[in-house]
């Protein structure tokens, strides 16, 4: 039994030993990089290289003739994370004419297939014969009718009249409200828009004084909790982590090779100050850097090569360091609680 338990806890140990063995490698094996970028007036191209276990693990990356190209290889097999620069276009379809479904009208074949329908036309003669048989069937006219229809005409045409006279003034008296139904609208219509616009002037000066108070707050609250020695001390750990990082990542070798200029002699000092701010930050030996001014003409020719390592445990150590820094801790509460 007791055997049993010991040959178990052995071979718990050893997976938990290769598990950690494993990590250290991961950790331990540095990320080798390489680059190179050129550039020159307005066309520019580049490439990274870069390997991981010994090149187990590798990802190249190139720009050239503003066409971009990646891909991430595995043992030397491409993983579905590649990119050779091609676009995929929609393909082309090809649509045909259907001769059932379209049929050229202007085609000098197809005229005679056309189908004309035409209607019986009856003969003006015929309508005229019509009209008269309706029309004399009884034309003749009594002196009594003829009194009559006179009497008939007269009570139409003042019924006529009234009915003329009231339907004026109820037009009138239509137009009259419609037009005093317009004005209150555009009345009421410019009432509401004034209300809308007084609501908006109001919740955007609400909504200015709430966030002037709460950065108001935040900058005493910043200016208080800074203004301790122990906050000073973290802050400047934090800024010395921040930096030793940033080194770390970036290439310990450079070359650079430059000839630069722009329209203004200024301008050029100034790009050459910034150059000189640059490899004194990071520590870069004159001798790597050659940078020839113009201060004549305006031309940019940079060429710039350099290659670096990158320990995952280092990272790791940084980034934990600045995770639990007071400083870094405090401005996480405020910010992004």
């Amino acid at each position: 039994m007791i055997t049993v338990i010991l040959t178990i806890l052995k071979i718990i140990g050893i997976i938990l030993l290769s598990v950690i063995g494993l990590i250290l490698i991961l950790l331990i094996a540095p990320i080798t990089y390489k680059f190179m970028a050129h550039l020159e007036g307005k066309n520019i191209d580049g490439s990274v290289k870069a390997k991981y276990l010994l090149g187990i693990i590798s990802f190249n990356l190139t720009f050239e003739n503003m066409t971009l190209k990646y891909a991430l290889k595995v043992f030397g097999i491409k993983t579905p994370i590649v990119f050779d620069g091609e676009v995929e276009q929609d393909e082309e379809l090809d649509i045909e004419e259907d001769d059932e479904l379209f049929v050229d009208l202007y085609d000098d074949d197809n005229v005679g297939d056309t189908k004309v329908i035409k209607k019986d036309i009856e003969s003006p003669k015929e309508i005229k014969e019509e009209t008269k048989e309706e029309s004399g069937k009884d034309d003749h006219i009594s002196w009594d009718d003829y009194l009559n229809d006179d009497l008939d005409n007269d009570s139409i045409e003042n019924d006529i009249d009234e009915d003329i006279g009231k339907s004026v003034d109820e037009e009138l008296n239509e137009d009259n409200n419609d037009i005093f139904k317009k004005i209150s609208s555009f009345f009421n219509n410019i009432n509401k828009k004034i209300k809308d616009i007084y609501k908006k002037i109001h919740s955007l000066w609400v909504n200015f004084i709430e966030k002037k108070n709460y950065v108001s707050m935040k900058y005493k609250r910043i200016k208080k909790y800074m203004s301790r020695e122990s906050s000073k001390e973290a802050f400047r750990t934090a800024k010395r982590m921040l930096f030793s990082l940033i080194k770390h990542i970036l290439p310990n070798k450079i070359k650079l090779d430059a000839n630069i200029g722009f329209d203004s002699p200024d301008k050029t000092g100034k790009a050459l100050g910034g150059i000189g701010m640059f490899m004194g930050i990071f520590k870069i030996k004159p001798e790597y850097m050659n940078v020839v001014p113009d201060f004549e003409n305006e031309v940019i020719n940079i060429k710039c090569q350099g290659k670096g390592r990158i320990f995952l445990i280092i990272v790791l150590y940084y980034a934990t360091r600045l995770y639990f820094n007071k400083v870094i801790r405090f401005f996480k509460h405020e910010f992004l609680k």
